[in-house]
């Protein structure tokens, strides 16, 4: 998976992942993102939705 290659993140299940990725967006591009999801999948979907609307990409 994705997240297993991500440095130091190889121990965290997807869904810690994605925790993760989220407070780091917050803390490093002051972007704050809303990710919800019941499954590892809706989650994920979720995180690139809020992604994509926050610019994250354009920014990185």
């Amino acid at each position: 998976m994705v997240h297993e290659k991500a440095v130091g993140q190889k121990d965290r299940t997807l869904s810690e992942y994605i925790d993760w990725a989220v407070d780091q967006a917050r803390r490093m591009n002051e972007i704050d993102m809303q990710v919800e999801g019941e499954t590892d999948d809706a989650k994920a979907k979720s995180l690139v939705r809020a992604m994509l609307e926050a610019g994250l990409a354009e920014r990185l």
